[in-house]
């Protein structure tokens, strides 16, 4: 079971940080464009 939670939580987990590491990055540059 930890097994099969570990499969189900790893991608939402990583979309989760991905999206946020994207939406501060995008923000950053946005920022800081001229």
């Amino acid at each position: 079971m930890s097994r099969r939670a570990r499969l189900i939580a790893a991608p939402i987990v990583g979309i989760i940080i991905g999206l946020a590491l994207g939406r501060s990055l995008w923000l950053h540059n946005t920022t800081h464009t001229p």
